[in-house]
C-alpha cells in the first residue's frame, strides 16, 4: 500500500508540473523545429533487460544500452537545427535516473526538456495540447511499441493512427529500426 500511496502523491504533483514543462518547451523557441523523442526502444535497447535480473529498477534503467544511431542522430541535431524534448512512459520516481542515464549518452537533457507520463495516451494528449493554434514544425521519434520480451511485438495502433492525422512527421518503428540498425 505505501508505493501505491507514494506512486499516487507524485503524481498529483508531477503530472501538472511535467504537462507545464511540456508546454513551455513546445513554445520555446518556436523558429526551429521541435523533436519529440521517445527513449525506450527509441533511443535505449530497454525490451532484453525486461528478461534479466537486476538487483533494482534503477539498476536496470542505468544499465540499458543506448541505440546508438538515435542517439547520435539527437546529438548531431541538438542544438544547432532543432530542440529536443525527450517524453517517455516510465514512474515519475525514476525522474533522475532517467535524467542520468541520457546525460551519460551525451543527450542535451535538462529539467526543461525531459516529461515523463504514465500511459502512451498521455503523450498523445500532450502532443495535441501542444500543436492546437501552433505552426511550429514538430517531428515525433517513438516506436509505440510493447511486448517485445514476450518475442511477440505489439504496437499501439490506435495511438499511431491518431499521431499519424496529426500535422507532424512521425518517425515510428520501421524507421527508427533503420536509424538503429536492425541487429541493436
Amino acid at each position: 500500500m505505501r508505493g501505491g500511496f507514494r506512486a499516487f502523491i507524485l503524481g498529483l504533483f508531477c503530472r501538472p508540473l511535467f504537462r507545464a514543462v511540456f508546454l513551455g518547451a513546445f513554445s520555446r523557441n518556436a523558429d526551429r523545429p521541435l523533436w519529440i523523442v521517445d527513449i525506450d526502444n527509441t533511443l535505449a535497447h530497454t525490451w532484453p533487460s525486461l528478461n534479466e535480473k537486476h538487483g533494482s529498477e534503477k539498476e536496470r534503467m542505468l544499465s540499458l544500452p543506448p541505440l546508438n544511431g538515435m542517439c547520435e542522430k539527437v546529438r548531431a541535431a541538438s542544438p544547432a537545427s532543432a530542440e529536443v524534448l525527450f517524453v517517455s512512459v516510465r514512474p515519475y520516481g525514476m525522474y533522475f535516473v532517467t535524467r542520468k542515464w541520457l546525460r551519460a549518452q551525451r543527450l542535451p537533457v535538462n529539467f526543461s526538456n525531459l516529461v515523463l507520463v504514465q500511459d502512451p495516451s498521455d503523450k498523445l494528449e500532450l502532443i495535441r495540447l501542444a500543436l492546437s493554434g501552433s505552426r511550429r514544425t514538430v517531428e515525433y521519434y517513438d516506436d509505440l511499441s510493447y511486448h517485445h520480451e514476450t518475442g511477440r511485438t505489439e504496437f499501439y495502433e490506435n495511438i499511431i493512427n491518431a499521431v499519424k492525422a496529426l500535422p507532424l512527421k512521425y518517425v515510428g518503428y520501421a524507421e527508427l529500426s533503420s536509424i538503429n540498425g536492425k541487429n541493436e
